[in-house]
């Protein structure tokens, strides 16, 4: 039995199950651990095309035209981190103020949709509905200018609660109306999962979490603190609402993940209650930042054993799956 950085290595080798589950579930060969790391990879491969570590208070491009939409499909649905957590919401409303308030347009179509178009000073009570707006504007939809025109992009439910709703494409005219291109029912969820590209890790190296399969062995947390490899017992694929949004978790050691607010850490909470200048994983939280996530699909596994713990881009998780 072999120590490394505080947790005891067991390899638990099932080679009738597991390795012919692992020929079946790679569509390409893992990237091999370090030369000298054999047993455990801690470097960190960001996921492509998923969460630009930018601003997350971004110009909104024709704030009006945003609005005309809400009007039109009503109840327009759309995931974000901060409703999971109320406190943090609170922060980031009065922390992402000030530049809210430079993008002079949507600012003033916030306000004066919310009756504040004459106010000059904003309390804190105020600023929270402000940054609700500003992320439902953000969020909520996409809009593409075409010619004097903009594609759109959402989706709505027709009923209260999440469940059955309907995604719709189409243009809409400044000057005009709204037409409809294409309109298809959808399930609408949030999902709490991981960032495409995210890297798991396994004895044959880090894997791309969309690669993994059952019956692949993966590195997990034993209820004795022993890190031991076992197979993999289910994997998901979530659709993901237009809009979601990740939490970047970056740690001062230099590891960072990407991972939708919800999704459980390996010490009973959620990404989205981890803080700057705290510990967690034995080393300190550099930042916590919301970003948009372009693809299409988040993704989670459940390893084997007794906690369901993996480690993703380095950083140990728990499972959403059970």
């Amino acid at each position: 039995m072999k120590a490394m950085g505080g947790w005891k290595v067991v390899v638990v080798l099932l080679l009738g199950i597991c390795a012919a589950g692992a020929a079946r579930g790679q569509t390409e060969a893992p990237t091999q651990a370090p030369k000298g790391h054999a047993d455990v990879w801690t470097g960190v491969l960001k996921p492509p095309q998923s969460a630009p570590a930018t601003n997350a208070i971004e110009k909104i491009t024709a704030p009006e035209l945003r609005y005309r939409l809400f009007r039109y499909f009503g109840d327009i649905w759309f995931c974000g981190p901060a409703i999971f957590n109320v406190l943090r919401e609170k922060e980031d409303a009065l922390k992402a103020f000030p530049e809210i308030q430079k993008d002079s347009q949507t600012f003033q179509a916030i306000a004066e949709h919310l009756g504040l178009g004459a106010t000059n000073e904003f309390s804190d009570a105020q600023k929270l509905p402000i940054y609700h707006e500003y992320k439902r504007l953000h969020e909520a939809l996409r809009l593409e200018p075409t010619d004097a025109k903009y594609k759109f992009d959402l989706a709505f439910r027709d009923k209260p609660g999440p469940g059955q709703g309907f995604r719709v494409q189409g243009v809409i005219d400044p000057h005009d109306g709204i037409t409809i291109l294409k309109k298809e029912p959808v399930i609408l969820s949030c999902p709490i999962c991981l960032a495409r590209g995210t890297r798991i890790d396994t004895p044959l190296g880090p894997t791309a979490v969309e690669d993994l399969k059952p019956g692949m062995l993966v590195w997990t947390l034993d209820a004795r603190n022993q890190r031991v490899a076992l197979p993999i017992l289910k994997t998901s694929a979530v659709p993901v609402a237009i809009g979601h949004s990740m939490i970047h978790l970056v740690m001062e050691d230099g590891r960072e993940v990407w991972a939708s607010a919800g999704h459980p850490t390996a010490d009973g909470h959620s990404v989205d209650q981890l803080r700057r200048e705290t510990s967690y994983d034995g080393a300190t939280i550099a930042e916590t930042e919301i970003v948009p996530y372009k693809e299409g699909k988040t993704y989670d596994l459940l390893p084997g054993g007794d906690t369901g713990f993996y480690w993703a881009n380095g950083i140990l998780l728990g499972s959403t799956l059970h």
